[in-house]
């Protein structure tokens, strides 16, 4: 596969993962919604930017966070290559 096929690929999977994982956070879409602060596609739409920045500017510190706290030992697990 050619390096910029792969690139979007990943970023098309990165944009559906996003979407998912928002999709489970309406606490916040459902309250503005249901005041009649935004319409639904506001919400929607204010939704998906930040929940995708949210997960673009954190994804370190949690990756960090599993790997060095949560999960001891993970960069001295050997890894089977077969």
């Amino acid at each position: 596969m050619e390096a910029d096929a792969y690139f979007y690929w990943m970023i098309a999977l990165s944009l559906l993962m996003s979407f998912a994982i928002g999709s489970n956070e309406t606490d916040a879409l459902a309250t503005t919604y249901s005041n009649g602060a935004l319409t639904l596609t506001q919400s929607l739409i204010f939704g998906a930017i930040f929940e995708f920045i949210g997960a673009y500017l954190c994804s370190k510190q949690v990756s960090t966070t599993l790997s060095q706290e949560i999960i001891v030992g993970l960069d001295t697990m050997p890894v089977d290559t077969q």
